[in-house]
């Protein structure tokens, strides 16, 4: 199946130099729209029009809360429903590792696209099935295990990633990774931008 280029609308973008530098990365791989910066008529076209055709994928990057305004309501109204058991955890300094309960992350990884491990501060998720979870807290680092309880950090998601219809919905909950610039959380973006690029088997 010949590669496609994702349409990727952006949402909002954090200050200063990290978020134009992620920008321009995914701009390698992708026609990138910010929202900011084209008309409400444009939007309406990215977001709608075209939407059943598999030829042209679409990829909303919410970079912020900026997907709240009125405007936006539909469409977020219909993230809030992708995810309804998805709820907000720790916010933590830490080591994290690759989930290797997630085919996924798993496959991704040997094919170069996502580390085993690095260093963020990270916003993280509960309820988060562990087929659908990307990156844990790293147990060999941080002496801790997996729990049942949700408010563990253990239990937690800092990226996360679930089928939804047919395409994904996915989390990534970096804040700053280890090089400072969140230059390994791009690397997750790009990967997760790709993913309708790969064959999936259904579950």
């Amino acid at each position: 199946m010949p590669s496609v280029i994702p349409t990727v609308l952006v949402f909002g973008s954090h200050p200063g130099a990290v978020g134009r530098k992620q920008i321009s990365r995914i701009r390698e791989h992708a026609r990138v729209y910010q929202e900011k910066y084209v008309t409400p008529e444009t939007l309406a076209e990215l977001m709608y029009h075209d939407m059943y055709r598999s030829v042209l994928p679409r990829t909303l990057w919410i970079m912020d809360h900026c997907i709240t305004q009125p405007q936006f309501r539909e469409i977020s109204n219909q993230i809030v429903e992708y995810v309804r058991t998805w709820r907000y955890g720790r916010k933590e300094d830490i080591k994290v590792g690759l989930q290797r309960s997630s085919e996924i992350a798993v496959r991704n990884f040997r094919l170069g696209n996502l580390m085993a491990t690095y260093y963020t501060k990270a916003v993280f998720l509960k309820n988060v099935a562990a087929s659908d979870s990307w990156f844990v807290p790293d147990p060999e680092h941080n002496s801790l295990q997996l729990e049942s309880d949700p408010d563990s950090l253990g239990s937690q998601a800092s990226v996360a990633c679930r089928k939804v219809g047919n395409g994904w919905f996915g989390w990534i909950g970096d804040i700053v990774d280890n090089e400072g610039e969140m230059g390994f959380t791009t690397f997750v973006v790009e990967t997760m931008i790709r993913l309708h690029n790969m064959s999936i088997p259904e579950p």
